[in-house]
């Protein structure tokens, strides 16, 4: 069997990184500036998507068909994909220019 023998004691090399490595808290404490933001972009992300169960839930039948949301579900994989090509064509392009030049 193959034994393996280190030359430096384990214990000095890990108090040493101990003593150089400073102490960084588990937790800062939040700013208020960045729990504010992620207040509001969570509103912001959310609260639509909210508005539309809602407005299903109470509307179905009533204002809103199974026609209704098909043709959304069209229109937004049609919106969807049409963004995805656009960026998909504009990185060769941009690519391209920057290392040209």
């Amino acid at each position: 069997m193959l034994e393996a023998t280190l030359d430096v004691p384990v214990a000095s090399s890990v108090a040493d990184h101990a003593l150089k490595t400073p102490a960084i808290p588990d937790s800062a404490p939040p700013r208020p500036g960045v729990t504010a933001g992620r207040v509001v972009t969570t509103r912001l992300v959310g609260g639509p998507v909210v508005a539309l169960g809602v407005f299903l839930l109470l509307g179905w039948g009533h204002v809103v068909t199974v026609g209704d949301l098909a043709l959304g579900a069209a229109l937004y994989l049609f919106t969807g994909f049409g963004i995805a090509v656009g960026f998909h064509r504009l990185s060769p392009t941009a690519a391209s220019e920057r290392t040209a030049s």
